[in-house]
């Protein structure tokens, strides 16, 4: 164990318990690699090496302390708070008191300007997912939940429905409610049938008008092998001609496939596209939920009119 260093940042390498997915040689690899930078004064570039090392290894206590220290050192007060939390409880695991001190003292520290959303729910289930600022939060622990100063995102979200989204600024000190509507079902395009009739009747007179095309082509090729190289009379033909005959029908059949394929798409096309209804419209969904922006109190109806 190491002593204390100069200034704010611990200079303690405990690398705790082992486990079979951690590395704990590049975690004090890295860790060692950022008291040197952190000694030469690069102290963001330290706390980059600082937070390698606690990815190599989650338990390491005196890692924990000092991306603690870098993060309360940029104002991100809330993820320094949960880092020396759990550096303490790790801590008292371990019968570190040097280091369990240490982190008492940040976090009482912390406390007092800490500030903090609660997130209210119009509907939990079992399958409620909540994220603030991209982080996984239980839903337990979203009517007190800890955030750093500055933007704040949440999102709720829940299998087949409509994610809810958010975003608010907090400053230290404050406590935010955050009221979250029930999550809708998914509201299909209330104008899909004529869009897809639309696009059925346009690919299908476009299809019709080419395998017209490539019909005539075909025809105008058989045609050109008389009398030259055809005879109607004996319906017969030479080496050229019959080569150009059995290439013109290939033709037309195709020409016809296509033509033929065509109509009916565009038959179908334009059944969907005319006989749909035109006044279609979104079913209402309507949610009134309690809104709180920390002075005033309300309702708020969320969703279609």
């Amino acid at each position: 164990m190491r002593a204390l260093g100069l200034g704010v940042f611990i200079v303690l390498l405990v690398s705790g318990v082992a486990h079979a997915d951690i590395d704990i040689a590049k975690s004090d690899a890295a860790f060692e690699e950022g008291l040197k930078l952190k000694d030469a004064g690069q102290l963001d570039k330290a706390c980059v090496k600082f937070k390698e090392a606690l990815q190599y290894n989650p338990n390491a206590v005196g890692t924990m302390l000092n991306v603690a220290v870098c993060d309360e050192q940029t104002n991100q007060i809330a993820s320094a708070y949960r880092l020396f939390k759990d550096a303490r409880d790790h801590g008292r695991e371990q019968n570190l008191t040097e280091q369990v001190k240490l982190a008492e003292q940040h976090i009482a520290k912390l406390e007092p300007d800490m500030p903090y959303i609660a997130v209210a729910f119009a509907e939990v289930t079992d399958d409620t997912k909540l994220l603030v600022n991209n982080e996984p939060v239980a839903i337990k622990d979203a009517g007190n939940w800890p955030v750093d100063p500055g933007a704040v995102s949440i999102v709720v979200s829940r299998p087949g429905r409509v994610p809810y989204e958010t975003k608010t600024t907090i400053e230290k000190k404050d406590h935010k409610a955050i009221a979250v509507p029930k999550l809708g079902l998914p509201v299909a395009d209330p104008h899909a049938r004529r869009k897809v009739g639309m696009a059925f009747t346009f690919v299908g007179g476009a299809a019709a008008i080419a395998g017209v095309v490539v019909g005539l082509v075909a025809k105008s090729k058989y045609d050109k092998q008389f009398p030259d190289h055809c005879s109607k009379v004996s319906l017969t033909c030479d080496d050229t001609g019959f080569q150009a005959t059995s290439s013109a029908v290939t033709y037309g059949n195709v020409g016809t496939g296509v033509g033929l394929g065509g109509v009916a798409l565009l038959a179908v096309g334009a059944y969907l596209w005319f006989f749909s209804p035109k006044d279609e419209k979104p079913p209402p969904a309507v949610t009134v939920a309690p809104h709180f922006d920390g002075q005033t109190f309300g309702l708020t109806a969320v969703g279609h009119f």
